[in-house]
């Protein structure tokens, strides 16, 4: 076994690092292609939800000669092994050290993980700085993601940041770059930069030097005539847009685990804190059928049992509402759900709340974000108390029984009745819930501060301090607390004050970041790891305070460290936004009024939009209910299948290896059988779960099926779905006892050779185990037998009514070696014999 394989069998999580996922694409580069890693800044579970990095990946991969391949955030056991190991990140792909890339390509989705990113370049023995890295053969560091529209506290260590949308850019990128590198050519930014200084997008930081007066910024200047100000690129047309139509299934459950279409990109509703609806316009919306042929490609590919329609407001999609019905008669027979994942009060129709009312989950999320009509004017959130009421009252009326509402405080001009608000609000969404929905009904309170964002009309605030937030949120509490079925959430602080120093910081702040990597901070979105300390000590370091850069206020005419950055938003409309927030107007949406002149598109939304077709609904016989009916038939007979679980794989735990093997099923199209009740599924049971690290032939599981089929047919389209090392291999039809009630034998080889000793000839077989009741001892010799020493084979005879033996145990026992080495052999299980088996 690899250091990695014995590591692996230690960390939380293993299949963060396994790779091998359905999708993923494994090619052989030569010495002249160009090899990219992707690394997303978090961990697997996080950066594997992430849709721009997919698009990334895919389009990439399809250019002849390039190579793309993922690398995420290592968990701190991980970086541990790492460090002790002295090997730096890899790829998931090949095991490509990071440093060994052409280029690394960063998503920077989110201040707060800067400190990700310069670990990344420390573990990987990259130096940090740019201007460390002249000298010597280094990859190109390159940056994209939202927060690059104020990336100045990270710029000095990047060479290239790209601005707006990526994914018709990229290709002209890679394959301008690939035949730089065949030419023989350094992929140094300095012999590139002419290249691409005359295109859209292109950020090079150390063609812009910054300057600073009496200790504050004071604007930049830029080393080369003509490059005076970097505009975003902009996909025009959503329709023809690069797409993941064969996204990589996960084998771990990611946060969004789910088959992803964006339907439209951009907003009008224009909030003024709301820096997605500022940087993304224009709106571009995909036509219904564009929508719907993505559908249908991704779930093919992926066998997800989910599908979420992408949008920053989704009810605003002119054609939701037939959308929605087409793809749940689409899909609703084959147990997929379809889900927005925003939106917005007072757009709930009739028609829409018909369909929404067929994937109902657990809650509904409203988003009043404050608690008064004054404020939610000032902000231009666009809604009033009686949409928001009435929405709640539908919503329970229809069946929810849980509303989770969200709010900010600390807005720019907020009074304490603004705070207060929050709660009224919230007791009379309350009301409403008791009154439709009963007494178990809850209402959900979520409350976070208000963080100023580079390129919104609220940029030049400043936010609230510690002190003054807490006192608001005992405003909320001292409300709530006669309320029992209200519950109260409220974000942690400090990691907004970090967020706002870095979202709105300059250059200066690399130094801050530097220190703060070196005393220890990462993966500081995560509450158990950030360190709110080290951080003060990081800026203390450098000569300032984080409350300095956390609480600044600009003037509407001072010069803004972004202020190079062109988002298309013109500076003077979000100036004249200011001036309309402070006298509490509201400016419409230009899609239904007027164009408000932000200077993005010319006052072409509403004609853009106009433009696309209508969705065309075939007529259809099949209704929701016959779907439904379809779903419920009864099963004929049951598919049990024998397949196996090695190499990599064999680090998944039972339930990554049920959803890998699930979503396989629903890929191959087998006739399959669901469970009754809300939320369909497969119809299938597994034998006794298996350790994690074991190896093993003789896995089981029993598919209930609505149709005969050929076992044979079966085997071959399950394994057309699986990865190699889960391939399914042998199947047949018929009646047979449940796996989990089974009597059985499992035989177990471990590639270790033993002595027969005389313990092995002890009376009892004394192992111990420990649970929250205590520590016990138990015999496990009556029900485990050796049957060879060179190697190790032993049996496990099941024992349903009392103690059966773990496969570590015996091997911890006959080996007598600790624990901590065991991890250097594989145990194999081998064959199973008895009811349970073929």
């Amino acid at each position: 076994m690899s250091n990695m394989d014995i590591f692996l069998s230690q960390v939380q999580k293993p299949s963060r690092y396994t790779g091998g996922e359905l999708n993923a694409v494994l090619k052989k580069p030569g010495p002249d292609d160009l090899r990219i890693a992707l690394f997303f800044p978090d961990v697997y579970e996080i950066g594997m939800s992430h849709l721009g990095l997919k698009i990334l990946y895919r389009v990439l991969n399809s250019i002849d000669g390039v190579f793309a391949e993922r690398v995420y955030s290592p968990w701190s056991d991980m970086e541990a092994f790492h460090r002790s190991s002295g090997e730096g990140l890899y790829s998931l792909e090949t095991q490509t050290p990071l440093g060994a890339f052409d280029i690394i390509g960063i998503t920077l989705q989110y201040e707060v993980s800067y400190t990700n990113v310069l670990n990344a370049l420390q573990l990987s023995g990259i130096p940090m700085r740019a201007s460390d890295r002249e000298k010597g053969s280094w990859p190109l560091i390159m940056g994209g993601g939202p927060v690059v529209f104020n990336a100045e506290p990270v710029a000095p260590f990047f060479d290239l940041l790209f601005v707006g949308d990526a994914e018709e850019e990229i290709s002209h990128f890679a394959r301008a770059l690939l035949a730089h590198k065949r030419s023989g050519k350094s992929l140094k930014w300095q012999e590139i930069f002419s290249d691409f200084m005359g295109r859209k997008g292109y950020y090079f930081p150390a063609q812009f030097v910054p300057s600073y007066r009496d200790e504050r910024f004071s604007g930049v200047t830029p080393l080369i005539s003509g490059y005076e100000q970097v505009t975003k690129a902009l996909v025009t047309d959503l329709e023809e847009a690069p797409y993941d139509t064969r996204p990589v299934v996960p084998y771990m459950e990611t946060v969004h685990n789910r088959a992803v279409v964006e339907i439209s990109r951009g907003c009008t509703r224009g909030c003024r804190f709301c820096q997605a609806g500022m940087i993304y316009r224009p709106v571009r919306d995909r036509s219904p059928q564009a929508i719907a042929e993505l559908a249908r490609c991704t779930l093919d590919a992926s066998g997800f049992d989910e599908l979420s329609l992408l949008s920053l407001s989704a009810t605003d999609y002119q054609h939701i509402s037939p959308l929605l019905r087409d793809l749940m008669l689409e899909y609703g027979r084959s147990g997929v759900s379809v889900s927005l994942p925003s939106l917005r009060a007072g757009t709930l129709s009739d028609a829409l709340l018909d369909e929404l009312r067929k994937v109902r989950k657990s809650s509904f999320t409203i988003a009043p974000e404050a608690g008064t009509q004054r404020m939610r004017d000032v902000i231009n959130k666009g809604i009033d108390e009686e949409d928001i009421l009435a929405t709640a009252r539908i919503i329970f009326q229809a069946g929810w029984k849980r509303v989770k509402l969200y709010f900010m405080i600390g807005l720019p001009l907020e009074t304490t009745e603004d705070v207060a608000g929050i709660a009224h609000l919230a007791v009379k969404i309350q009301q409403i819930a008791r009154e439709a929905a009963g007494r178990s009904a809850q209402v959900i309170v979520s409350v976070s501060q208000f963080i100023p964002k580079a390129h919104t009309p609220f940029q030049w605030w400043t936010m609230d301090d510690r002190e003054t937030l807490k006192a608001k949120q005992r405003v909320i509490e001292d409300i709530l607390r006669p309320y029992s079925t209200v519950q109260y959430k409220f974000h942690d602080a400090r990691t907004g004050l970090l967020e706002a120093a870095l979202a709105r910081g300059d250059r200066r702040l690399a130094d801050v970041l530097e220190r703060a990597v070196e005393l220890g901070c990462r993966l500081d979105s995560w509450s158990e790891h950030f360190r709110f300390d080290l951080w003060q000590q990081a800026f203390a370091d450098c000569g300032t305070s984080l409350d300095r850069w956390a609480y600044r206020q600009y003037d509407l005419n001072d010069p803004l460290p972004w202020d190079h950055i062109d988002s298309m938003i013109s500076k003077t409309w979000m100036q004249e936004e200011w001036q309309r927030a402070c006298q509490e107007q509201v400016t419409p949406d230009c899609r239904f009024d007027r164009c408000s002149q932000c200077g993005v598109c010319g006052g072409e939304v509403r004609l853009r939009l106009n433009r696309r077709q209508g969705l065309d609904i075939s007529e259809r016989e099949t209704t929701a209910e016959e779907n439904l009916a379809q779903m419920a038939m009864v099963p004929v007979t049951t598919l049990r299948i024998r397949y196996k679980k090695e190499g990599m794989v064999r680090f998944l735990s039972h339930l990554e290896t049920v959803k890998s093997v699930t979503s396989a099923i629903l890929r191959a199209d087998l006739p399959v059988a669901y469970t009754q009740g809300f939320n369909q599924h497969v119809k299938l049971s597994f034998s006794d779960a298996l350790g994690l690290g074991i190896q093993s032939y003789a896995e089981y599981m029993d598919i209930a099926l609505v149709e005969q089929i050929d076992p044979t047919e079966a085997m071959a389209r399950l394994n057309r779905e699986l990865p190699p090392a889960l391939a399914v291999l042998d199947a047949r039809t018929g009646t047979f006892a449940k796996l989990s009630a089974a009597h059985h034998s499992t035989t177990y080889q471990v590639n270790l050779d033993v002595e027969n000793g005389q313990h092995l000839h002890a009376a009892q077989w004394l192992v111990r185990r420990e649970n929250k009741k205590g520590v016990r001892e138990i015999d496990i010799k009556p029900h485990c037998a050796i049957m060879g020493t060179r190697p190790l084979q032993f049996a496990i005879h099941s024992n349903p009514d009392g103690v059966t033996p773990k496969p570590v145990e015996v091997l911890e026992y006959v080996s007598a070696l600790p624990r901590e080495q065991l991890s250097s052999f594989v145990i194999t299980k081998m064959q199973v014999v008895g009811e349970g088996a073929f």
